[in-house]
């Protein structure tokens, strides 16, 4: 099965409020723009399938259908065998997406159900989440500045807020968890492989957002950085001992692509 990403990145109304959010109107209908998905192009699908260990399924449009995770066995000469399981489905009819994610025991009687619906900008307005296995329900709502990129994020009343600058993701605040604030850096490296921090989330980050990453790469949920992050330093505003963490992105010399990202205390 893939891996759970996480992402500190959900933040509470009123702390939220305060902020001077330039959101434009999305609402109303629309529908997803092939030309946003992240994975369509060769690139980014050939690096991010290599991060997360994974194998990206598009149709002839252009959109993401599904998503297959990737182990390796040992065979009986030693060699690694690599077999796939389907672990997300994405479904699109007029001005909505549904992406179904299979969950324990994953043997197809569990799983949770996100339906977007999509806004005239191409990007998810608003998302209804089910998980059935007790029926719980869950609503989210999703704002963008005028070049599409995701700003804030409202999960039933707890709120993320993302601020750029420079077609940047330059920082975010986490309310919910005593307001953290994060704030990331930049050295002027062009992202052509559509990486974002909420993609692959190691630890130093904490609140699971699974809803993020997934839509993201379905080109649901808003455009990437124009550049590469450097570091995010991570500020606990001293609730934890440890102080602030830094992550440090570590990028292979011959290729570009990320290779490592190392937390430093």
């Amino acid at each position: 099965m893939l891996p759970v990403m996480t992402a500190a990145i959900c933040l509470t109304t009123a702390c939220g409020e305060d902020e001077d959010i330039p959101a434009i109107d999305n609402s109303g209908t629309g529908n997803v723009n092939p030309a946003n998905v992240i994975v369509a192009d060769p690139t980014a699908n050939a690096h991010l399938a290599n991060l997360l260990s994974c194998r990206f399924e598009l149709d002839d449009d252009g959109l993401l259908t599904g998503i297959y995770g990737i182990e390796y066995d040992i065979d009986e000469n030693g060699e690694e065998v690599p077999s796939e399981t389907q672990s997300l489905w994405y479904e699109y009819s007029n001005g909505t997406a549904t992406i179904r994610i299979e969950e324990p025991p994953y043997d197809g009687t569990v799983q949770t159900i996100c339906q977007y619906q999509i806004g005239p900008n191409g990007f998810a307005n608003s998302m209804v989440q089910v998980y059935t296995g007790d029926g719980t329900r869950e609503y989210w709502r999703y704002f963008y500045d005028s070049e599409g990129h995701l700003i804030k994020i409202n999960e039933s009343g707890d709120e993320c807020v993302l601020r750029y600058e420079g077609g940047n993701l330059a920082s975010y605040t986490d309310y919910s968890d005593e307001e953290d604030e994060v704030a990331f850096s930049y050295d002027g490296t062009p992202n052509t492989i559509g990486y974002m921090p909420y993609i692959l989330d190691p630890e130093g980050f904490e609140s699971s957002f699974r809803e993020v990453w997934y839509a993201y790469l379905a080109g649901i949920l808003g455009r990437p950085s124009a550049e590469l992050p450097v570091s995010a330093h991570i500020d606990y505003h001293g609730r934890f001992s440890n102080k602030d963490m830094t992550a440090r992105y570590v990028y292979d010399r011959e290729t570009g692509l990320l290779s490592n990202i190392l937390w430093e205390e």
